[in-house]
């Protein structure tokens, strides 16, 4: 569906983005995150046509998107961060307007017009001048109008701002089943969104694309910690337990000396298809290690992300 190939855009002496290069396929939900200036918006920019690219190429459907553009926009939906709507325009003449743009008209127009205003629960709001809503309904009504012409690629810019928690949840189901006839592109702040709806997270630092990660993968990642009782456990002992746990080939550890609550603590690798956490437990018991703690550890997108942000500003 969309292939990006060694994107570079730079103003002047300053290069907001660096050989970009990242393939999403049909039917995925992918998550686009970094820290403010990391070229987020620039990409986003790049993928909608507003901006060309330094150097590389970008193919979109099957186009090149810097040949076929017209191609391109009637397969894209674009939702802004603050949707450019004219608030004179209620609703409805909104999306019909947005509808027409795209070459809707007629009975295709009446049910795309139906279904965006279901979907969305803009009912109520219809003969409302955009002008006069919350922000909230505003970017609803912006959702609706980048949905109406069925794109196969759909671009989200923080969605959710605005939104109370109950219409974020339904807004995130929504996006679940966008995704069974388009792509999706989400870009937030909010990692934990990302974590519920997304397959992949892709994280941009300085311009650079720093990590492509599988979501599932990263849920899969079999790590246990142990905790054994340093009051019982002398070091000659944790030595040997070092010994016995670094021939084992199956999985990997390493050792903190001193854990914080006094402990001699262990943390241990291996691949998903080893039952690791049983065989902790079992050496445990047959070398009678004092156990005192034996947890998954559970990793998550937050922690990725922060390792990557090592050495830089917080958000």
């Amino acid at each position: 569906m969309l292939k990006v190939r060694n994107i570079t855009k730079q103003y002047g002496n300053f290069t907001a983005l660096k050989d970009v290069s990242f393939e999403i396929k049909p039917g995925e939900i992918i998550g686009l995150l970094g820290p403010n200036g990391a070229g987020k918006t620039t990409l986003i920019k790049i993928l909608t046509g507003y901006f060309e690219p330094s150097a590389g190429s970008l193919e979109i459907g099957g186009y090149d998107a810097l040949k076929a553009r017209e191609k391109i926009n009637n397969l894209i939906g674009y939702l802004p961060e603050n949707a450019p709507l004219y608030g004179e325009l209620n609703v409805q003449e909104s999306l019909v307007l947005a509808a027409k743009i795209h070459g809707l008209f007629g009975a295709h127009l009446k049910e795309r017009l139906t279904y965006v205003v279901e979907k969305t629960a803009l009912w109520e709001m219809l003969t409302r001048p955009v002008g006069q809503l919350s922000k909230g309904y505003r970017q609803r009504v912006g959702l609706a109008a980048a949905i109406i012409a069925e794109p196969r690629f759909l671009i989200l810019d923080e969605p959710t701002n605005g939104l109370d928690p109950t219409q974020i949840s339904t807004l995130l189901h929504f996006i679940k089943e966008l995704a069974e006839n388009c792509t999706v592109l989400l870009s937030t702040h909010i990692l934990q969104q990302v974590e519920e709806v997304a397959e992949r997270a892709l994280i941009l630092m300085g311009g650079e694309l720093k990590a492509d990660l599988s979501l599932y993968d990263l849920a899969q990642e079999n790590t246990f910690n142990m905790l054994l009782d340093s009051a019982s456990f002398s070091a000659d002992d944790l030595q040997k337990c070092k010994n016995i746990l670094e021939n084992i080939k199956e999985f990997s550890v390493t050792f903190s000396e001193t854990a914080a609550d006094g402990g001699w603590h262990i943390r241990a690798a291996a691949p998903a298809d080893c039952p690791l956490g049983e065989k902790l437990y079992n050496l445990a018991r047959q070398n009678d290690w004092p156990l005192r703690e034996l947890y998954r550890e559970r990793p998550s997108l937050e922690a990725v992300f922060r390792e990557k942000l090592i050495g830089r500003s917080a958000l």
